[in-house]
């Protein structure tokens, strides 16, 4: 399960450094106009870049959690299939108003 976990995590943190970084930085450093220069300032760069790093590490963890709470019996597999649709129109949600 450490295994697992770890090489889940270090994945995330892979997929967020080689894909997701460079395309949200090459997005966000678009918008320049006459007005708004982009200026790329070391503390909050490596800020952003960290937590980024965190948070896709912890998300690649998220399946292991949905097993570790159906070993428990908290969660059920019935339930997961029947709240499948609200979690996917509350995810896309959330993700369309950010």
């Amino acid at each position: 399960l450490i295994f697992a976990s770890a090489f889940l995590f270090l994945a995330g943190v892979l997929f967020c450094y080689k894909l997701v970084i460079p395309w949200g930085l090459g997005f966000l450093l678009n918008f320049e106009t006459d007005h708004l220069k982009p200026m790329l300032i070391s503390g909050p760069y490596f800020s952003f870049v960290t937590t980024m790093l965190c948070v896709f590490g912890l998300l690649f963890d998220f399946p292991l959690v949905i097993i570790g709470l159906g070993a428990l019996g908290i969660i059920r597999m019935d339930q997961l299939a029947k709240m499948r649709k609200y979690i996917v129109f509350l995810l896309s949600t959330t993700l369309y108003m950010k």
